[in-house]
């Protein structure tokens, strides 16, 4: 599991008791943004979407 999944699972976890946890509706909104940027990060594995031709461009 790399790294930026590891942070995408911890981030899906506090945001899930952020928002069972919480009254607040507007930190409930935060911690459910939080949530789905880290169920994009456990998917994806990535931070940012960089085409092949960029990447070779930045000569990764």
């Amino acid at each position: 599991m790399t790294k930026i999944r590891v942070i995408g699972l911890i981030s899906v976890i506090i945001g899930i008791l952020g928002i069972t946890y919480l009254d607040r509706s507007d930190f409930q909104f935060l911690f459910g943004i939080l949530t789905g940027i880290g169920i994009g990060w456990l998917l994806r594995g990535q931070f940012m979407v960089i085409s092949k031709k960029e990447k070779e461009s930045l000569g990764k």
